[in-house]
């Protein structure tokens, strides 16, 4: 770890590119270490260099998955912290990390912390903040709570504000993207042939 100290880009790559082999090779033992590495972690994901945060994250990912129920939960959390500003990152093997080790890290401390995070994006004004919370979203979410999300949809599409009705399209597009559209289209066709019946 002391060689991470040499400002050179290559030596730290290697060094983190080690330590990700290693957390990965040893999986439970690195409880052992977890506090020890979490200051270089924490250098590596604010790195400028995108390639420091790619292999930050992959190491963050075999940490989380080497300490799963030993009770690391605050240094995980910690690393969660600073996982989350790299969501909005541009290249894809770059976001590919981040989220294979925020859903490292859930396992490690409970689905429920971490949807505390993504609660907070879900439904942002802008576009291209709320697809990284939706993804992250699909990926912990199963179909069959989505289609209880979709029968609660159907009442916003009938209420009288135009801007209600759009979030609900909108979201009725994103249950689509992450079940399949069939099950949707069939949600929303049943509900057209109900309230046929009722007219």
């Amino acid at each position: 770890m002391n060689e991470y100290r040499v400002p050179e880009l290559n030596v730290q790559n290697g060094v983190l590119k080690s330590l990700s082999f290693l957390f990965e090779y040893i999986g439970e033992m690195a409880k052992d270490y977890v506090y020890a590495v979490t200051p270089l972690l924490e250098d590596a994901l604010i790195d400028r260099d995108q390639v420091h945060r790619q292999t930050a994250a992959s190491v963050v990912k075999h940490i989380a998955l080497g300490v799963v129920g030993l009770g690391c939960e605050d240094a995980m959390i910690h690393l969660l912290n600073l996982l989350y500003p790299n969501l909005f990152e541009t290249s894809p093997h770059v976001i590919d990390r981040i989220v294979e080790a925020i859903e490292a890290v859930r396992m490690a401390v409970g689905p429920g912390v971490v949807m505390n995070y993504v609660w907070a994006g879900l439904f942002h004004p802008a576009r291209k903040v709320r697809q990284p919370y939706w993804r992250l979203y699909n990926d912990a979410v199963n179909a069959r709570e989505w289609m209880r999300i979709c029968f609660e949809l159907l009442d916003m599409l009938k209420a009288h504000k135009k801007g209600i009705r759009r979030a609900a399209n909108n979201t009725f597009g994103f249950i689509a993207k992450a079940i399949g559209p069939q099950d949707v289209l069939a949600t929303l066709l049943n509900n057209l042939r109900v309230q046929e019946r009722q007219s």
